[in-house]
């Protein structure tokens, strides 16, 4: 290849954002991402990811990551999965700020009836 020719696609190649290399900047993204995780058992990855950064906070002044990915585990990966993979080909209801998803939850002995992702600093987390 000529040194033009490398030259010029450099000029016209996109320049990598890190936001669009993160999952979590687009929730058709990040839902699969999400369900990706806990499928692989990284429970640990999917709570830092995906929690709530001040909600997890909180929560890790009360108990260790170890405690909380093992109950997350134990409780409620296996609901979170089926959660998400009944939401992932849905539209959501958006705020009008753009920073608020809800998702319908039409599942059978689920009290929840939408499941909720929240925009903080261009990444999505669950709510919920």
């Amino acid at each position: 290849m000529s040194y033009t020719l490398l030259v010029l696609l450099s000029i016209t190649a996109p320049a990598a954002d890190s936001k669009e290399a993160n999952p979590q900047a687009d929730l058709a993204t990040a839902i699969p991402h999400a369900l990706a995780l806990i499928q692989a058992d990284e429970f640990e990855n999917f709570i830092r990811h995906y929690a709530v950064p001040k909600e997890l906070e909180k929560i890790l002044g009360q108990k260790t990551l170890e405690e909380l990915v093992r109950g997350f585990a134990k409780d409620h990966a296996a609901r979170v999965a089926l959660l998400l993979e009944e939401i992932q080909d849905k539209q959501p209801k958006l705020s009008a700020d753009g920073n608020i998803a809800q998702y319908p939850i039409d599942l059978k002995n689920f009290s929840r009836k939408q499941l909720v992702f929240e925009k903080i600093g261009g990444l999505w987390y669950l709510r919920n």
